[in-house]
């Protein structure tokens, strides 16, 4: 556990472990040595550690870069909510963006790349991110955004299985 992390969007990193160590240089400095004796500093960092257990999986944000007709940009997965198919390029749906970003890259490498990151094919057109559905129906997926987007037949057992494997890792509650 004492390599238990939370990564923040600056990049900084707390562990338990680390946050002990700082305390027990502050009881030297001010010589409770007394509490460090009384297990005090063992108390804390069990504590820390039982606080910080929820958000084990958190770490720092990725990023995706991608390629539009103009430019390179660089997009945290987590603002990612889907892609779909639009001709010879995908349609990228970000969380922060009504309009659709048009980028340059192939359904099957992003379904390869972001596959560890939580997104599901869902049709052949549809790529989304796992933690934006709300709720999966017979022939459609909709979006936590209110969004309808089709599910094909083949895709859907796998697709509900893999879902509630995502929650279920990211601590919600299953009943």
């Amino acid at each position: 556990m004492d390599q238990l992390r939370i990564g923040f969007c600056s990049g900084e990193c707390l562990t338990a472990s680390a946050v002990a160590d700082a305390l027990d240089r502050v009881l030297e400095k001010h010589s409770y040595s007394s509490a460090r004796g009384d297990g005090l500093v063992e108390a804390l960092r069990a504590a820390i550690e039982t606080y910080l257990r929820p958000f084990h999986h958190q770490r720092a944000v990725k990023r995706v870069v991608v390629s539009t007709q103009k430019e390179l940009i660089s997009v945290p997965v987590i603002t990612i909510r889907y892609f779909e198919s639009s001709g010879h390029q995908q349609l990228m749906y970000l969380e922060d963006r009504q309009e659709p970003v048009p980028i340059s890259s192939k359904m099957q490498k992003l379904e390869t790349e972001l596959a560890s990151e939580g997104f599901l094919r869902i049709h052949q057109g549809y790529l989304v991110n796992g933690f934006f559905v709300d709720r999966i129906g017979s022939g459609a997926v909709l979006m936590t955004g209110g969004e309808r987007l089709p599910v094909s037949r083949s895709k859907r057992p796998a697709l509900k299985s893999r879902c509630l494997a995502l929650r279920r890792e990211y601590g919600d509650i299953l009943l």
